[in-house]
Order: structure tokens, then C-alpha cells, then sequence
């Protein structure tokens, strides 16, 4: 079950079930809440430090991940009641995965438009989803009723 969104890179949409089967022997090298507002500005901060001693190239891929992250951070803090953020790193690259508590997407809901540029479940700009699609290497949404986790995969060769 993949609908794109008509993007360049189009945002990959699976059930949350692909996601267990994919990821669950994977260990992350970080974990990070997301309960608050305050809370983007700290994992920007974190990542920033984390990455800035252990990245030799994060000076030049640090706004573009920073950027999507935060964009994916924001959604929680905004539409959710809370989640949570695991990062991962191999020698493929950097993986965020961010993780809402929320009731799922409702992909009956204009699944084809979902993640374009202007769409919006609020009032916002919806711009969000084009800013991860433009900066990560590849973003996988896996939804259920539980929750959705955007999984922002970053191909880096320092």
C-alpha cells in the first residue's frame, strides 16, 4: 500500500505492521521525548551537539536535517498528544524516526494529497511535509489508529 504525494520524491505511506517488521531488531543511538512546544528547540540543540563531535561533515548536512527534523517534531507537539524521537546511524547515513502518539492519518482523507504543499489538517501553512520530502533522502509515514511514525532517512558520506 504506497500513495505518493506528486512530489519529486514522493513520501511513502505503509502500515504501521511493515514498520514492527522492519525496525524492530534495529538499536537506536538515541531516544529524545516530545512532550512540548520547548521541546523542538532542545532536540535541535542536542542533535546539533551530538552530531557537531561525532559528524565530521555535519557542518554541511547540519540545517537541511535539522530542518526536516524540527518540521517533524513540530507536527507532534502541534497535532498530537506527545511522542517520542529515536535516532539512528550506520555507515548509510543518519535515520530519525519520529513517533506520535496520535489517532493515526486518515488515509481515506485525500491519501494522494496528503503530504503536497498547502495541505493542511488545521490552519496552518502545510508546508511541513514538502520540507522533510525536499531535504531528507527518503520519508516513510507508517500510520495506524495508534499513532504514526515518520521515519526521515538521511544518506550522509562523510
Amino acid at each position: 500500500m504506497e500513495e505518493t504525494a506528486g512530489l519529486a520524491d514522493p513520501i511513502s505511506i505503509r502500515p504501521y505492521k511493515e514498520y514492527q517488521a522492519r525496525y524492530q531488531s534495529w538499536e537506536p543511538v538515541g531516544e529524545l521525548k516530545i512532550e512540548s512546544k520547548a521541546d523542538i528547540a532542545r532536540i535541535r540543540r542536542e542533535l546539533d551537539t551530538c552530531f557537531a563531535a561525532h559528524l565530521s561533515c555535519w557542518s554541511k548536512v547540519r540545517l537541511p536535517v535539522l530542518l526536516a527534523v524540527s518540521e517533524a517534531v513540530t507536527n507532534v507537539v502541534k497535532y498530537t498528544p506527545g511522542g517520542r524521537l529515536l535516532v539512528y546511524a550506520d555507515t548509510a547515513g543518519l535515520s530519525f524516526h519520529v513517533i506520535d502518539y496520535g489517532t493515526g492519518l486518515d488515509l481515506d482523507v485525500l491519501p494522494s494529497l496528503l503530504f503536497g504543499k498547502g495541505f493542511s489538517t488545521s490552519s496552518s501553512l502545510g508546508m511541513g511535509f514538502p520540507i522533510m520530502d525536499k531535504y531528507a533522502d527518503a520519508v516513510t509515514a507508517y500510520t495506524s489508529g495508534r499513532g504514526t511514525i515518520l521515519v526521515l532517512q538521511f544518506d550522509i558520506d562523510c
